[in-house]
């Protein structure tokens, strides 16, 4: 919780034990609601919590628990009675909070297909809007308790929906880059007066002003912030500033400021009047994404959410060699070439990019250059890429849902020219492998399943139903094994030798032990041992054949996102969003022992800040010298500056 006048942190909430997707005001602004990937809602008495700001936010009572999967969207009634939840659950949860300290549930409204990305109350509180990931926007009568309409048009997912003052139109924005505009007034058929595409990417978060039924904001992936005149059905202006995708966005009660929330780690406050940007509140986190070892298992890429690339040197250094920022936004995925003189680099910026690694004759990293980028292929992020074993062909798979192949054959000079889309799932794809002979590639997403497809003909052999979110997949050494971690908290390992038969196809074991999802998992490369890194910010290591749990590694201090094993099988490396990659010591398993500890340096970390002093505009301009001076002639020796 921040002071707008002053950017000052009031208080921090921590009852939560996983991400925080939504959060809504109370009208009356006595208390706020949260809701979580943990499934909860929960209540924060703001008034006792500014009263004592050492102390953590101060929740009521105990949480609401009924949905069972991540809860996207909250929004009281304008009278403060009612509280709606919406989740991926594909339900809407109707909770009566007149009491606050007992609040009751009293309804789910059903009917979408798939998850509930946002919801809304019309002013005089008679409706709630929903927008789903099923392409729909339904109206909901919150007195009858069902859907009165269904609003079809946009031709992806509805991220965001927003009622104006006066109740009269609807605004939903999607994923398909455009922002409609509905006139509840009108029949169905004209109900859509206007689709405003000048977004380049996702609408991400659309919302009314409460003092104008006509003005209009919205945030995209685009990173821009526009403002929209919806009487005259026209655009007004960007708000420029963010570097990354906007998440959200929203007005004051009074109508006087906007706040925008970012991927690039910045919530910004913006003048209606004025159109520009007030205030600024930084904050700065390095979740490390993705891991992978060097052939000759000296090196370790990682991908990093400062949009960063990083090579590690384990043995000589244990310190980060080389750094460098070619994508604008979370790298989320990197990997090797076969000989080690490629990386192939994914991102949140929708760009794949491959990089030159240059070393000297002692096997030091020297450079590492960017050499090819290509964003044809993908229109949304691009969460993984895989290089097949003979290193021909590079496999890319994300938020858009299709899994893209493209040609690097030239050992001399690779590029991302050629490409193919191999295949498809119903939402996004989390992780894609190549078999060990290459003929196979494994997808899993988050609709539930594995895909197994041959390279050669793009044919989808099998379809594995984990029925539920899986993360990660992974073949063991002969192609024999597949293993797959979900969000039922479960590692299974599959018979796949028979892959051209889908029903001589069966699950093996179920590895039980994570108590939360499971984001990673990876064989080393004889095939005795599995490596699993869960939300519970441990990782896992397991007798395949056996399937029991030899070792758990508790050094992390957040969710374990990353884990690979080095090529010779005795290191296990993992990265997590505690900013740190952890190198283990593997070869003798159940004696297991940390190797090294990797953190890239925060900003403005080691830096020799000392008396320092406020400079204010009420300062003499002998004073100002005082202060100045021997910062200048420091400059002026280290020849940063001229005299």
């Amino acid at each position: 919780m921040w002071d707008v006048e002053n950017g000052n942190l009031l208080f921090v909430c921590h009852e939560h034990t996983d991400w925080i997707r939504a959060v809504a005001f109370s009208p009356t602004c006595e208390f706020f609601a949260t809701g979580s990937d943990d499934q909860t809602i929960r209540l924060w008495n703001l008034k006792a919590s500014l009263n004592d700001r050492n102390a953590p936010g101060r929740c009521i009572g105990e949480s609401l628990k009924g949905h069972t999967k991540w809860i996207w969207s909250l929004a009281f009634s304008p009278d403060g009675t009612l509280l709606a939840s919406g989740s991926a659950d594909h339900i809407v949860k109707l909770w009566d909070v007149s009491d606050v300290k007992k609040p009751k549930f009293l309804r789910d409204l059903k009917g979408h297909e798939n998850e509930v990305l946002s919801i809304s109350f019309s002013a005089d509180g008679q409706f709630i809007a929903s927008g789903s990931a099923d392409k729909t926007v339904k109206l909901w009568n919150v007195k009858m308790r069902k859907c009165t309409q269904t609003l079809k048009g946009h031709t992806d997912g509805v991220e965001s929906v927003s009622f104006s003052k006066d109740g009269r139109y609807l605004a939903s924005g999607s994923k398909d880059a455009t922002i409609k505009i509905w006139d509840l007034e009108k029949d169905e058929k004209d109900k859509c007066i206007k689709t405003f595409d000048e977004h380049q990417k996702q609408v991400k978060s659309v919302c009314f002003s409460p003092l104008s039924e006509e003005l209009l904001v919205s945030g995209s992936s685009d990173s821009n912030i526009m403002l929209w005149n919806v009487n005259k059905l026209e655009y007004i202006k960007t708000l420029e500033g963010h570097t990354d995708i906007i998440e959200s966005v929203g007005f004051s009660h009074d109508g006087l400021m906007i706040a925008s929330g970012g991927e690039d780690r910045e919530t910004r406050l913006w003048s209606v009047s004025e159109q520009q940007c007030l205030r600024t509140l930084r904050g700065f986190t390095n979740w490390i994404w993705s891991v992978a070892f060097s052939p000759d298992d000296r090196n370790l890429a990682s991908a990093n959410g400062d949009g960063t690339v990083r090579l590690w040197d384990i043995e000589k250094q244990k310190e980060c060699c080389l750094a460098l920022k070619e994508h604008t936004s979370a790298v989320m995925s990197v990997a090797f070439r076969k000989g080690g003189k490629i990386i192939a680099s994914s991102s949140d910026d929708q760009n794949i990019k491959l990089w030159s690694m240059k070393k000297d004759q002692e096997g030091s990293i020297t450079n590492l250059v960017c050499i090819n980028t290509n964003s044809e292929g993908h229109k949304d992020r691009i969460k993984c890429v895989c290089f097949s074993p003979d290193g021909s062909k590079l496999a890319s798979a994300g938020y858009d849902a299709k899994i893209m192949l493209w040609n690097v054959d030239s050992e001399s000079n690779p590029r991302l020219e050629e490409c193919q889309e191999l295949g498809r799932h119903e939402n996004q794809i989390w992780s894609v492998v190549f078999s060990p002979d290459g003929k196979l590639l494994a997808s899993c997403s988050t609709d539930g399943t594995i895909k197994l497809w041959d390279v050669t003909t793009c044919e989808c052999i099998t379809l594995l139903d984990h029925k539920d979110e899986v993360w990660s997949v992974a073949f063991n050494h002969d192609g024999t094994l597949l293993a797959s971690g979900s969000e039922d908290k479960t590692v299974k390992l599959w018979d796949i030798r028979d892959i051209r038969n889908p029903k001589s196809v069966t699950c093996l074991h179920i590895l039980k032990g994570h108590s939360e999802w499971i984001w990673s998992v990876a064989f080393n490369h004889d095939g005795t041992l599995l490596a699993s890194g869960s939300g519970d910010n441990t990782v896992r290591l397991w007798d395949v054949k056996t399937g029991e749990c030899l070792q758990i590694f508790n050094d992390h201090k957040d969710c374990v996102w990353t884990v690979a094993f080095s090529h010779n099988s005795q290191m296990l490396a993992s990265g997590s969003s505690d900013e740190t990659i952890k190198v283990w010591d593997v070869s003798d398993p159940r004696n297991a022992n940390l190797k090294a500890d990797l953190r890239a340096k925060r900003p403005y970390e080691d830096m020799n800040i000392r008396r320092a002093k406020w400079v204010t505009q009420s300062n003499t301009e002998t004073e100002l010298k005082e202060l100045t001076e021997p910062i200048k002639n420091s400059l002026i020796s280290l020849g940063a500056v001229e005299k």
